[in-house]
């Protein structure tokens, strides 16, 4: 009896041991995900090599953005390291992803992979959300979340048990992280991430779990919070403009610029996230620019309509100002060739001009000589572009236009100074049909 009873203390504190073993290894809170294999970037500039030894070493490149830090014996032996910066293949990844070599080494102690960011480079996340993953042989990135973060250094220090394909990414991020509107103007903003590696923030246990990647998605709503402008909640700040939140899924949201623009340079459009211990903010930085406004000689047109469509690379800018029976004035250019962001002289191709209706004024960006030769003076300057229905435009025209006008039977070209500003969403070029650039008309 006695020796049974000992027994039985043995196997229960046994029991307890294990449990205790057990329960200090990394266990995944619920089902892991099936990794998603991805492209292998493709080389980047020159290779980077430097000899490491047992003693240790460190390698720094890109201006000290990155280091590779040795610890004595780490390596066994002299090794000649390589370091080739890839293209992003990983989804949110942040800085450059890098082929580390020679591949597969392994290292007795591990390595420091230290990234000196910058808050550009965080744009939409932050450094707490940061994680840092590796491509397997099945081309699965393999997440780790054993950063130490310094936010006053501005330091992420990842440490690599051996060589890979690596790269940080962002298990968070607010879409867009930047943008600009005009007033009145609307974006929809989202939070996007890979969800299962969200749930393994809040306990420290699990930073060193090993976890295969997938794409990242809307995550769930009740991961967040709130959403805040400026830190306090829609509706408290008309002026700042107002945000509506989807009661299905309150990892989306819209804001819509004010009717007028705000005293500050930007607006910042905040989304707490849910997990666990500690304050996850994402921003968003909101430019609200003056309204759309365009303005020929002494005619200033302030909220004017604006309309921007790209077909066959053939740029349309249309700016109007409504009044209670149509338009009091039109604002029409065409940029043919158009290419992108960038500044676009008047020509014979990019050309337009502005019609004041009321006033029954024409004024064009095509002059001529006494000879009939065309000349111009002013630009196109395209600061925001993009090639999908609905993306951001946002650009300026500045120069000088003409009216024709006939003195003594001899028509001269008196010039004006234009002004203009837009930005809006692109639309289908094809509800343009209606509108073409102004010509000039001969006043008498």
């Amino acid at each position: 009896m006695k020796n049974q009873l000992i027994m039985t203390c043995a196997a229960l504190l046994c029991l307890a041991c294990v449990e205790e073993v057990t329960g200090n290894l990394p266990v995944p809170p619920i089902q892991m995900p099936v990794g998603t294999p991805t492209a292998i970037g493709t080389p980047i500039g020159d290779i980077i090599t430097q000899e490491i030894g047992p003693n240790g070493g460190t390698i720094q490149w890109d201006n000290g953005t990155y280091q590779l830090v040795f610890p004595p014996g780490a390596l066994d032996k002299s090794t000649t390291i390589r370091v080739q910066a890839i293209t992003h293949t990983l989804d949110h990844g942040l800085g450059t992803a890098f082929d580390f070599g020679p591949d597969g080494t392994q290292f007795a102690k591990p390595v420091e992979l230290i990234y000196h960011y910058t808050d550009e480079s965080m744009e939409g996340t932050l450094a707490g959300l940061v994680h840092v993953a590796f491509q397997d042989e099945k081309n699965v990135w393999q997440a780790l979340r054993n950063l130490e973060v310094n936010t006053t250094a501005q330091t992420l220090t990842a440490k690599l048990p051996h060589f890979s394909r690596w790269s940080f990414f962002a298990s968070a991020m607010i879409a867009p992280g930047q943008k600009s509107l005009g007033v009145g103007q609307s974006v929809d903003l989202e939070v996007l991430g890979y969800e299962y590696e969200l749930n393994l923030l809040s306990d420290p246990k699990n930073q060193d779990l090993l976890a295969p990647l997938v794409p990242p998605s809307p995550i769930k709503g009740q991961l967040v919070k709130e959403w805040l402008i400026d830190g306090k909640a829609s509706g408290t700040q008309p002026e700042k403009g107002r945000l509506s939140v989807m009661s299905s899924h309150r990892s989306r949201a819209t804001y819509t610029a004010p009717l007028e623009a705000p005293e500050a340079e930007s607006i910042m459009v905040s989304a707490e996230l849910n997990l666990g211990k500690g304050k996850f903010l994402l921003l968003s930085h909101l430019s609200i620019q003056p309204d759309n406004r365009f303005s020929v000689g002494t005619f200033d047109f302030r909220n004017a309509a604006a309309l921007i469509g790209l077909a066959d690379n053939v740029l349309t800018i249309h700016m109007y100002k409504p009044n209670q029976t149509g338009y009091e004035a039109v604002l029409s250019f065409i940029v043919p060739g158009f290419g992108g962001n960038g500044n676009y002289p008047f020509s014979k191709e990019v050309n337009g001009g502005v019609e004041i209706i009321d006033a029954y004024r024409n004024f064009a960006s095509t002059a001529y000589n006494d000879k009939s030769e065309p000349y111009f003076n002013g630009s196109i300057q395209i600061t925001e572009s993009s090639t999908q229905v609905g993306g951001s435009f946002q650009g300026s025209i500045q120069g000088t236009l003409y009216e024709a006008v006939e003195k003594n039977g001899t028509v001269i070209y008196e010039p004006f100074p234009i002004q203009a500003s837009f930005v809006d969403g692109l639309l289908n070029a094809l509800t343009f049909g209606l509108y073409t650039p102004t010509t000039t008309k001969v006043v008498k």
